[in-house]
């Protein structure tokens, strides 16, 4: 489906004639505005209503001198009345989605909170097919409930994590920072803040780091090979991380996809590997740690290479393990194919309600075990570099994945 016919479509829904009335700027005006309507209202054939909206409101603007020009911005709300996506569209102008996802954490007792926001915006491809994603942002704002309520709040801190992605020829680069600001309590300039930033091209979903930003007075850790992904954010960074763990493996070049789609992982999975056809898939980034959660589809990865390599899976991800991969000729690593092959004969059939921590087929079968323990020592590992930036951003109270 077309994306600008589709945004067209669900944009004419919400345009009225226009009404006498002005907006901020004297050269515009209001077209038309609306009070929180319920999401049922609207046919939903585009696909671009979040599946938890509620609540949608708009507003349309129009220019006094420009009658033919016209912008619009959607609101949608979920049940708690958060605003969770924008939709913006207008004349002249490259129409954007922009996403909003917000948590809050309990830090220091009850006394502070840690409200975390990440906040992702896409624009429409230029053949009007897709979407690509054009910025990405992670903001950590502690409140203080000791001398203001909660509902009100009261920034003392403020720490961002910010990706800008250029789509220029093919060529993928991300403009990358982690800033820090003071206090800001009047005890701090504002302009006494932490800056380490980077300019970063990705290829094949391997991320490099090409020159450091002007703005950074903070120095990058040195020997470090996590640092470039940890500037990354969202899909990117659990894309790259992936990568790099099936590199690591020996087989990074497989054809491995690595997909976002939650409906096909089951609700008490966080990530699957499906060995059949080959590809990784996703659940929900937000909700799982990215290192961890490579590290153990990733050994997935490896165990059935093994067996392909042995001539038992019979499948696409077979064959191309089998066609590419050297024959298992090392005694260690023909013991673990073997014993790989067996666990994936014993592995049991599984609900997607079940606690899989309560199923012991599945909790002690061979291939989960391997993959936690694959996951635990990719996790150490990650996790000593990531101390030293935690250390020199600390507001975000390690929330963040660097």
């Amino acid at each position: 489906m077309n994306i600008t016919k589709s945004l067209d479509s669900l944009i004419g829904q919400v345009r009225h004639k226009p009404i006498k009335s002005k907006v901020r700027d004297s050269k515009y005006i209001l077209l038309g505005k609306s009070q929180p309507l319920p999401v049922s209202n609207l046919n939903n054939m585009s696909g671009h209503i979040p599946d938890n909206a509620v609540t949608y409101s708009y507003i349309n603007i129009g220019k006094k001198n420009m009658p033919d020009f016209q912008k619009t911005v959607i609101t949608f709300n979920d049940k708690d009345n958060q605003v969770i996506r924008k939709i913006f569209v207008g004349t002249g102008m490259t129409s954007k989605i922009r996403d909003y996802e917000k948590n809050v954490y309990a830090k220091d007792g009850w006394n502070e909170f840690l409200e975390h926001r990440h906040i992702k915006t896409k624009e429409v491809t230029p053949d009007g097919n897709g979407w690509q994603p054009v910025q990405e942002e992670d903001q950590y704002i502690h409140l203080s409930t000791t001398k203001y309520k909660y509902k009100r709040g009261f920034a003392r801190k403020l720490h961002i994590n910010k990706n800008e992605y250029h789509h220029d020829n093919g060529q993928n680069k991300i403009v990358a920072t982690i800033t820090e600001y003071p206090y800001n309590m009047g005890f701090q300039d504002i302009k006494d803040k932490k800056v380490m930033g980077v300019e970063m091209s990705i290829k094949n979903n391997r991320p490099h780091i090409d020159d450091v930003l002007p703005s950074t007075n903070v120095e990058l850790p040195k020997n470090d090979e996590y640092l470039p992904y940890r500037f990354l954010l969202g899909e990117q960074k659990q894309t790259s991380i992936t990568q790099k763990v099936l590199d690591d493996k020996g087989v990074g070049n497989l054809g491995v996809g690595i997909y976002y789609l939650k409906d096909i992982v089951p609700k008490n999975s966080e990530g699957m590997f499906n060995h059949l056809d080959g590809n990784i898939y996703y659940r929900d980034v937000s909700k799982s740690h990215p290192v961890k959660i490579a590290g153990h589809e990733g050994e997935h990865v490896y165990q059935y290479s093994l067996i392909g390599r042995l001539g038992k899976l019979l499948s696409k991800f077979g064959i191309i393990c089998k066609t590419h991969l050297p024959s298992v000729t090392d005694i260690k690593e023909m013991d673990k194919g073997y014993k790989c092959v067996i666990a994936a004969e014993k592995y049991p059939k599984l609900s997607e309600t079940e606690n899989l921590k309560n199923n012991l087929d599945y909790w002690e079968n061979g291939l989960e075990v391997g993959a936690r323990l694959s996951a635990d020592e990719i996790t150490k590992s990650y996790d000593e570099g990531r101390q030293v930036l935690i250390k020199e951003f600390p507001y975000a109270k390690g929330e963040t994945v660097f």
